[in-house]
């Protein structure tokens, strides 16, 4: 294959990836915390690629460099309101720590309950973490501030476990709106506020993926075109060859 077909080709296989990620953002429009995919062609990281691993003996850029990279937006949602106690939103960039068949993983889902035993987890099944250690309450009279302090009858109970990072954009999404560590790094500055009776809401715009999701298509389509007018030209050119 051509380095042009090639390289058709890897764009074509961009484009149904970036369809599919829209298609994935547009379902989950209504999720709570979750934070919309964004597929790139790193064409920035290719400045700076030598002739070995960005180019080809022909001076083309090779397909291999066009392979496409998801990334998540971490700007916040809004924040909907809903009266809820055991509703807390983060406003602000920080994440809520919480285990799961003894891992550790991040979130900005703010549905909590309590489980079985009275520990507070998300109505997803992961506990939340606290300082101290695992939060166990009676399910009345719970307060949480500003600052993620926990009280109960007018008595501190513990206090949630709010995590920065250097650059969350490091950490590794797993689904189900959890985040692994990754390669960030955990940041001793950061300030995010807690809000009881809110929850954060999808940051995807509709409207926005819906234009994409017209542009991918199109553009799916002309790339698709480019594709077998190169081939049909190969073909009468081999075939032009033949005669002589």
């Amino acid at each position: 294959m051509t380095d042009i077909m090639a390289i058709v080709n890897q764009t074509m296989n961009a484009d149904s990836e970036r369809l599919r990620s829209l298609g994935q953002n547009l379902a989950n429009v209504n999720t709570e915390g979750y934070k919309r995919e964004v597929v790139t062609q790193r064409f920035d990281s290719l400045m700076s690629q030598n002739s070995l691993t960005g180019k080809g003996s022909n001076g083309l850029v090779s397909a291999r460099s066009l392979n496409p990279h998801i990334s998540y937006d971490l700007s916040q949602g809004a924040l909907k309101q809903t009266g809820q106690p055991m509703d807390v939103a983060l406003n602000g960039t920080g994440f809520l720590q919480v285990t799961r068949d003894g891992n550790t993983y991040f979130t900005r889902k703010g549905h909590l309950a309590l489980d079985a035993q009275g520990a507070l987890s998300l109505t997803s099944g992961e506990q939340v973490s606290a300082s101290g250690g695992e939060l166990r309450l009676d399910g009345t009279d719970i307060n949480i501030d500003a600052t993620g302090q926990l009280s109960q009858g007018g008595s501190n109970v513990g206090q949630l476990d709010v995590v920065h990072f250097e650059d969350a954009r490091q950490l590794h999404y797993i689904g189900s709106g959890l985040f692994e560590i990754g390669s960030a790094s955990v940041s001793s500055e950061g300030s995010t506020r807690i809000q009881q009776g809110f929850i954060e809401v999808s940051n995807v715009d509709s409207l926005t993926e819906m234009t994409a999701l017209i542009e991918t298509t199109r553009h799916f389509e002309a790339a698709s075109q480019v594709l077998k007018g190169y081939d049909s030209m190969l073909d009468s050119a081999i075939n032009t060859l033949a005669d002589f």
